[in-house]
């Protein structure tokens, strides 16, 4: 993956640098892209709120999509500051609706014009049963971020098992896309990793995923077929984007911090700004 983490000695998230950063300077670091290799571009709030202003994001699945739909949350409603690293408590779902002129969030379900939605899911047969679901009511979210392996030990289910909902689940989003490409609609669906361990912070060494498994199940997610371009989906790789920097970007010893996640963000900004794919030709009658 392009780009490294770099100390910040001073504020470089502006559209005049020539490195484009993650806008995690309030946290000391920032993830950088050389701006010639990928042309990113950097959102700040009001960008990100125009950018997913009548637009819904959901999030389905375990505690590494709960951080991110709190990073995402406080990015767009202003409180991304300097005492950041307060997820959402576990075992939760949660939407959030907001205007996206001001950020502010708006209590009636559905209200406003910025919409992100995290539905609570350990493992990922149930979310390919959301995945159908979703297909059968036909309301397609714009974004659809998908998040699971961690609770594979806890609940004592194995690699090979693991393996085998991948593809199903696989087969649940190339279906539900074909689903909404039929009905006009261009869903971006994002399939999440899971970092890399760091032991003895925190409960990282005695709960949920054990060190050495982390690869394992990461390779299960990186081989699914739904992935591109096979499939529509795309990997979003937060075991790459936390990779060198673990010292001090694992929140927890099991999560990655709102650094990673503000860079997890930028990337997901980037790719739903880009023109829509154009529909795959089909084979020609002979």
């Amino acid at each position: 993956m392009a780009g490294e983490w770099q100390r910040l000695p001073e504020d470089k998230c502006n559209g005049s640098d020539p490195l484009v950063a993650s806008c995690t300077s309030k946290l000391g670091f920032a993830r950088m892209w050389p701006r010639p290799v990928c042309g990113a571009h950097e959102y700040g709030t009001q960008d990100l709120r125009q950018l997913l202003k009548d637009k819904h994001v959901a999030i389905v699945g375990d505690s590494h999509g709960r951080h991110l739909f709190t990073w995402l949350v406080r990015m767009l409603d202003g409180s991304f500051d300097a005492n950041i690293d307060r997820p959402l408590k576990f075992w939760q779902s949660a939407r959030w609706d907001g205007q996206s002129d001001s950020g502010i969030y708006v209590k009636e379900h559905g209200s406003g014009d910025l919409h992100v939605a995290l539905q609570w899911l350990t493992t990922l047969p149930p979310i390919a049963q959301h995945v159908r679901k979703m297909r059968e009511k036909g309301g397609f979210p714009d974004v659809v971020v998908l998040s699971a392996g961690e609770w594979y030990h806890q609940e004592k289910r194995s690699v090979q098992q693991l393996h085998a909902d991948v593809e199903d689940l696989s087969a649940a989003v190339i279906e539900a896309d074909a689903a909404a490409q039929e009905a006009g609609k261009q869903v971006l669906w994002l399939l999440l990793t899971i970092p890399d361990r760091v032991p003895g912070r925190s409960y990282s060494s005695t709960y949920l995923t054990p060190p050495e498994l982390v690869p394992r199940y990461n390779a299960a997610l990186r081989a699914a077929s739904m992935l591109h371009p096979r499939g529509p989906a795309l990997l979003l790789d937060l075991q790459a984007l936390a990779e060198g920097c673990l010292l001090w970007c694992s929140y927890d010893g099991i999560h990655a911090n709102a650094a990673v996640y503000a860079a997890t963000v930028q990337l997901v900004s980037n790719l739903l700004a880009l023109p829509p794919a154009p529909p795959m030709s089909q084979p020609s009658e002979r």
